[in-house]
Order: C-alpha cells, then structure tokens, then sequence
C-alpha cells in the first residue's frame, strides 16, 4: 500500500503537518496542508504551486484576523455605548489590511530564495522547511495584531460617556424652564417680547 500523502509530507513539513491542536487559526493551517498534499499528490510540491497555497492562506489569515478585530471592537461598542461617528476611524479597513497582508506574504521570503532552485527532492523539502517556518511567523504576526485590536476593543468596552456637558446642558434646561414658568406665573417681570406669548398661553381653551 503506498503511503498516505500527508506521511510522505510530514518530514517536510514539520509542524506544518501535525494532527489539529488547540492553537489559533488552525482550521486555515489546515487548509493549506491540505492543498500542499493535493499538489504533491499530482508530482511534487513546484514553487509556484507552494506559492500559490501560501498566497491564499496568507489572505485567509488577513481576513480572519481583521474579521475578529472587527466584531470584537464593535462587541465593545455595543457594552459601552461608544459613539458610532467615532467607531469608524477604529475599525479595521482596507489599507490595514494590505499592511497586514503584506506581512504575513513577506513571512515566506525562504521560500521566494528557492524560485531558483532545481526542483529536485532535495528543494521540495526545503520548500516544506521554509513554509513550515513562514507559518509559524504568520502565526506571531496575527498574534501580535490580534493582540493590538483586543486592546482597542478594551479601550472602547472601558468607554465612558463625558457626564460634565450632559449636567450642563440638564442644568440651563432646567434653569430656562423655572424662568419661563416665573415668567408665566408673575413671580418675576417678563421681558416685553414675552407678553405676547404669556397672553396667548392663558388665553388658550383648556386652560
């Protein structure tokens, strides 16, 4: 019986290849070995077909994480009442995400080294060594950014509303409304512009 692909992998591969664990993002982990044996399947692990895996889970990894971000700070929003004109410019949006993007494709520069290599045994192995290493560099970089949203989304849970100019506001509403009604009681002189209005008051039907 010839061997399974993922064991003819897994030298390769390292930790690329192990069983599913616990850690963050495994499911794209998979995803990608998942598609490195299917091309090995058909002949070999070439440096376009190992770019093309590592491109897209790249861009899956991207998208995961600022996903998360995301509904997290919202989540937060959501708690603390955050204004929603101020939410936005918190967001994750499309020129962080190239950045990250571009980061996590920079992760498998030892792979880019080998586009000029023969495609021998040899450098399909170290095709599997460099990107078991570039997944355990994207692997710190979403973590690293990961952390960095959670702590804007604590920041916005930890949000507070300013209650100062809501006192404020409160106390001239109040203060207006004592005035107006001693206008109208007599207790205090109106203004002449105010007669016309006091006349009209006490001159209504229900009064």
């Amino acid at each position: 019986m010839p061997d399974h692909p993922v064991s003819v992998l897994a030298p390769a591969l390292g930790k690329l290849a192990a069983p599913p664990t616990a850690r963050p993002w495994e499911a794209i982990r998979l995803t990608l070995l998942d598609t490195l044996v299917q091309t090995s399947a058909g002949g070999g692990m070439t440096q376009a077909q190992c770019t093309a895996a590592w491109t897209a889970a790249a861009a899956e990894l991207a998208t995961v994480v600022h996903a998360d971000a995301r509904r997290a700070i919202e989540t937060a929003a959501l708690h603390s009442r955050y204004p929603t004109r101020q939410l936005a410019p918190l967001l994750p949006d499309a020129e962080q995400h190239d950045i990250l993007l571009q980061r996590l494709l920079a992760a498998a520069i030892p792979l880019e080294r080998l586009a000029t290599a023969p495609d021998t045994e040899a450098t399909q192995r170290a095709r599997g060594a460099a990107l078991e290493t570039a997944w355990e560099a994207a692997v710190g970089i979403a973590h690293q950014e990961t952390m960095r949203w959670r702590g804007i989304a604590a920041r916005v849970a930890a949000w507070r509303r300013p209650w100062l100019p809501v006192l404020v506001v409160s106390g001239v509403v109040i203060a207006l409304t004592m005035l107006v009604a001693a206008w109208f009681g007599g207790q205090i002189d109106a203004p002449e512009w105010f007669t016309p209005i006091a006349v009209w008051f006490w001159g209504l039907p229900w009064l």
